[in-house]
């Protein structure tokens, strides 16, 4: 019923039905799992990392019940839970393009861009046709002082989407 009410667009209601489901249920990963992905929806991610987290400890075998988890932390500046979550993700599916890509940021918001390097660049060979991928990337080689990688990144970028103005203020 609260699955129904979700795709209907009523938020408050499956809310509401799926807060029942995990009092009458709270093992059920589920109502956990819809739970988080509305209220990431709705922008309250302290609400959303609850679920996650509880998503987690009831299914730690699944990555992007980690990458979720990991997105929620890195929107609510916790940088450094997101960067576990993200690693977590990385050990069951290394090639999830999303949690490299995450990473690399975080790391690179951390002032670690030397970490950050190895996952912005995995990210640009898992999809080749992403254009912010390509930005990141170039962001880390700039701190890096990787002058010319920087600018294949960013030319990179460009070339698969040409309305980039930061990018392209990057590059200049």
């Amino acid at each position: 019923q609260a699955v129904l009410l979700y795709q209907n667009g009523n938020d408050d209601q499956a809310i509401a039905a799926l807060k029942q489901a995990v009092k009458e249920h709270h093992d059920l990963v589920m109502p956990h799992a819809l739970l988080g992905d509305i209220y990431q929806t709705k922008k309250n991610y302290a609400a959303a990392v609850v679920e996650f987290e509880q998503v987690v400890r009831l299914d730690p075998y699944s990555y992007q019940n980690h990458y979720k988890l990991g997105l929620g932390y890195q929107l609510l500046n916790r940088l450094a839970d997101a960067v576990a979550s993200y690693l977590d993700a990385l050990q069951l599916n290394p090639e999830d393009f999303s949690s490299n890509m995450n990473l690399g940021a975080v790391y690179l918001a951390l002032g670690k861009p030397e970490s950050a390097i190895k996952y912005a660049h995995k990210a640009t060979t898992i999809d080749t046709r992403s254009a912010q991928a390509y930005s990141n990337l170039g962001v880390v080689c700039d701190t890096l002082k990787m002058y010319k990688s920087a600018e294949t990144a960013y030319r990179a970028a460009l070339e698969l989407d040409s309305n980039q103005t930061q990018t392209e203020f990057y590059l200049a």
